[in-house]
Formats: C-alpha cells, sequence, structure tokens
C-alpha cells in the first residue's frame, strides 16, 4: 500500500455518493442500477447493500464530480423506468422510487461546495426526471429537515396533499408533474460514522441497563484529562462530557457465537466527536460494568480526515507538521484497537483510496 498524501483541496474534484433505491429483492434490477455506475471506468462502486426487509439497496460510489453527476442522473432515470412503485412491498411506504440521495466531500472543509453541487444536481433531477425534491441536511431550509427522519411519515401517495400546506412542500416541485415515481430527498453531508466498542461481556442486559442511566454515569471532565494525559495525549478543550455525546447516538447488540457486546456509535459530525474521545467515554461505561473494551469495529468505511483527526488529537506534540497522513492514521487505528476484533485494512475502509488509487 502506497503512502496516501491528504492536502487540503482548495476545489472539489471527487465526490462520494450515497443512493438508497427502493428495490432490494429483483437482483436484475439491481444489478442493473449498479452497472450504470460501472459504466464509467473513472468511478468506483465502493458497495451495493440490498435489504430485503426493507426492500431497499444502497450503493456507495465517488469519482470526478462531473462523471459522477452523469452517472447519477442516468441511474437515476433508469431506476424511475424499471421500478414501480404501485407493487412495492416493504416495511413501509416509501417516499419515491429513491429513498435518499446524499453528496458526501472528502474533506469537510469542502462541504459548502458540496451544497452547492447537490442543489446543481436536484435541479436536474427535477427538471429531468419530474421528482420532488426535498432537502436535508446541510441544503435543508429548516434545522428540523436537517435530520432524514423528519420526512419519514411521508410516502409517495399522499404527497398531492403536501401541495395545500405550505409548511410541508417540497423544496424543488411542481404540481402538474406526475406523481407515479414518488419524491426524492436529498442533500449534501459528510459520512457519517459508524464504529463499535466491543466490551468483553456475554450478557447483553447489562450493557442495556448500563445505558438506561448513562447521563448519570458518564465520566466527568477530569477523569477523561487523566485518561488522556496517562496515554501523553495532548490537553483538549475543556466541555462538559454530554455536550459531546448529543454527537453520538448509541444502540447495543450482542454478537452471536461470540462472548462479547458491541456499544454500536453513530457520529453525524466527525469534527464534533474526536474518536479517541468518544473511546474513553465508552471506555468508563466499561468500567462500571466490571468489563473491559477488547477493541472497535468500524462499520462500513471513513474518510481519511476522520483518522487523520483522530491522530492529531493524540499527538502530544505541537509540530503537526513532522506526520504525515499514514502516520496519524495508522496511531489512530492502533489507540482505537480497530484490528482486534476484525483486521483493518486502510486501503479497504478508507474512502480517500477509492476515489485517489493512484495517489
Amino acid at each position: 500500500m502506497e503512502t496516501l498524501y491528504i492536502t487540503p483541496q482548495p476545489e472539489l474534484e471527487e465526490i462520494v455518493v450515497s443512493v438508497a433505491v427502493c428495490e432490494g429483492r429483483d437482483p436484475h434490477v439491481i444489478d442493473a442500477l449498479a452497472r450504470v455506475i460501472e459504466q464509467s471506468p473513472a468511478i468506483t462502486l465502493i458497495n451495493v447493500d440490498p435489504n430485503r426487509f426493507l426492500n431497499q439497496s444502497f450503493y456507495l460510489y465517488c469519482g470526478p464530480v462531473e462523471t459522477v453527476l452523469e452517472a447519477t442522473l442516468n441511474m437515476l432515470q433508469v431506476a424511475v423506468s424499471k421500478i414501480d412503485l404501485g407493487k412495492f412491498q416493504g416495511e413501509s411506504p416509501p417516499i419515491g422510487v429513491i429513498d435518499h440521495l446524499s453528496l458526501v466531500p472528502l474533506q469537510s472543509g469542502l462541504l459548502p461546495q458540496a451544497v452547492r453541487l447537490a442543489r446543481r444536481l436536484a435541479d436536474k433531477i427535477h427538471q429531468t426526471l419530474k421528482l420532488p425534491v426535498f432537502f436535508f441536511a446541510e441544503n435543508a431550509r429548516s434545522i428540523q429537515r436537517r435530520d432524514i427522519r423528519a420526512f419519514r411519515e411521508l410516502d409517495y401517495k399522499n404527497l398531492p396533499a403536501l401541495w395545500e400546506n405550505r409548511e410541508q412542500l417540497p423544496d424543488l416541485y411542481n404540481p402538474d408533474h406526475p406523481n407515479r415515481s414518488g419524491a426524492i430527498i436529498m442533500g449534501a453531508r459528510l459520512y457519517q460514522v459508524n464504529i463499535a466498542f466491543c466490551f468483553d461481556l456475554e450478557h447483553i442486559d447489562e450493557v442495556r441497563e448500563l445505558l438506561k442511566f448513562a447521563p448519570k454515569l458518564l465520566p466527568d471532565w477530569d477523569y477523561i484529562q487523566r485518561r488522556l494525559e496517562s496515554e501523553q495525549v495532548r490537553p483538549f478543550t475543556r466541555r462538559p462530557v454530554h455536550k459531546f455525546l448529543k454527537h453520538a447516538h448509541f444502540v447495543i447488540d450482542d454478537v452471536s457465537r461470540v462472548t462479547m457486546v458491541r456499544v454500536l456509535c453513530n457520529i453525524p459530525d466527525f469534527r464534533e466527536m474526536p474518536l479517541p474521545l468518544l473511546c474513553e467515554i465508552v471506555r468508563h461505561m466499561a468500567v462500571e460494568l466490571n468489563a473491559g473494551i477488547i477493541g472497535s469495529q468500524l462499520l462500513g468505511y471513513l474518510p481519511a480526515e476522520v483518522l487523520i483527526r483522530a491522530g492529531e488529537f493524540l499527538v502530544n506534540n505541537g509540530d503537526l507538521a513532522e506526520y504525515e497522513a499514514l502516520q496519524l492514521m495508522s496511531y489512530a487505528v492502533d489507540y482505537l484497537r480497530m484490528d482486534a476484533v476484525d483486521p483493518f485494512i486502510l486501503d479497504r475502509r478508507v474512502l480517500d483510496y477509492y476515489c485517489r488509487p493512484e495517489r
């Protein structure tokens, strides 16, 4: 694996796209949509994840901005032509053939450019496919609409009723357009990091009971600071721990045939929740259970910036210029013990390696 050099980009050159399509059972349709993306050699199709229960498939791919926009529009056209919402069977009625679409920059500093790009793509989708568009995440026109859950009560059958309610109107719509393919939710956002911390416990109820009282059991800042100092981590701005935890969502599961319980953490904004700090908070929870942490597991992928920020957090040295990106990422992986449960291979889990294979 060659060294990956990460430097701040003045312009948005590559973009990651995450799309959820309302077809998770018909392999012919699922494969047909993947082939549209793969037609361009400049685009890397990172993952296709069909979910039969939800009857949705999730596509993750990346590449040069203009090439990705063209391929995405082509893919959505094929989806609209092949998927009949009238025959949909799933957990809940969908909002449209395309449930949601996210544009994700590799670097957080490029998020404003990704917002403008999402608006440009939305205009093309609306004009070409005649789909109403709801903006969410960074493109949302209200705080409530930033969270995709704000749209979960909607389904394609009741969309025409929204035209009479100004508060629920899509951001782009034409009431004269046919409603056969529903609407689409889309916007630009940071990549949401999902990481699991593995406790050496056999009984999930112990951890579930603990999290009921989590606000009372959270470590105070002095505990966190002592832990970080013991690891020779540089000081971090003092803030109440619960202020950090609003940037992480917790779920618990157990792993069959393995004597461990996982605390799953979803981090919508990695800028506000450094992974080493989250690790120390979860480690304190383990102490309360007289348990240890075996290690952590990355669920899915992440941008290099997440690990680089974690490495910078850990480096007890004022001159970060001495460290290359690969060193910082490796430091973070070791500290978080990301390879203790499963092998962790940087060029298989870091999105930048897919988007910049020549580097």
